[in-house]
């Protein structure tokens, strides 16, 4: 019987702990606002190459090419998205976890394709 309230005890302080997290990761999937960013990219540059967002907000950027094709991957939240020369697309993102992510074209676009990059800053 001790051994059975023990237990239920530890359970309930265990849960308790574990409520604030919970309610913390429910609201990180709630309807927000979305912030949009415009971003080109050029041989051999993205504009801007900084973006600073906050931290929980749902970021668009809307991304273009002004000359051949290229992809924007933003290492470490892993979207990427393709654009293609004379088109626009999207890409979609929760900015979540805080912190500094390098971006850069994954598609090689000409000899300086290697300095094509960027910064996510998420604060």
């Amino acid at each position: 019987m001790a051994r059975a309230i023990l237990l239920l005890l530890t359970l309930g302080l265990f849960g308790a702990a574990c409520i604030p997290l919970a309610a913390k990761t429910a609201n990180l999937g709630t309807s927000r606002p979305v912030r949009e960013y415009r971003v080109e990219a050029k041989q051999f540059s993205f504009a801007p190459n900084e973006i600073r967002v906050q931290s929980g907000a749902q970021v668009r950027l809307i991304v273009t090419s002004a000359d051949v094709d290229h992809r924007l991957a933003i290492t470490g939240i892993n979207p990427e998205r393709e654009t293609v020369q004379g088109r626009q697309q999207t890409l979609e993102f929760l900015a979540w976890p805080p912190g500094t992510y390098a971006f850069q074209c994954k598609v090689v676009c000409g000899m300086n394709h290697e300095q094509m990059a960027g910064t996510l800053v998420i604060e």
